[in-house]
């Protein structure tokens, strides 16, 4: 799974993102070490969720919601060119993950008028 990873995140994910660091991270610090010496075939829900938990415990809720949806992606494009046919990913709902949260700012009079 690890070299599909790398290999994607070359092709697919770098060349179509502004700031592709934060792919990049996922997949090297969180995601290959973790799941990377299985098979594409052999990666399940359980194996997504192991990793986002051990995103969530380290605080860091909204990360382990971007690592689910990257590797949505990934298996998406693994389906794709016919690597694997399921998508453990897809198999969980993000709200199972983390709840997204609005970056929104209400401002008060006083920062107003500032």
């Amino acid at each position: 799974m690890g070299s599909f990873a790398r290999r994607w995140y070359a092709e697919i994910a770098e060349p179509a993102n502004r700031n592709p660091r934060n792919i990049q991270r996922i997949l090297e610090k969180d995601v290959i070490p973790a799941i990377g010496a299985k098979l594409l075939a052999e990666v399940t829900p359980d194996d997504i969720l192991m990793v986002t938990d051990r995103i969530k415990h380290r605080g860091a809720d909204q990360m382990a919601l971007q690592t689910r949806n990257v590797l949505k992606r990934l298996f998406a494009s693994a389906i794709a060119r016919q690597k694997t046919q399921f998508n453990p990913a897809a198999a969980i709902e993000a709200k199972l993950i983390a709840q997204a949260r609005s970056r929104d700012v209400a401002l008060s009079a006083d920062e107003i008028a500032n």
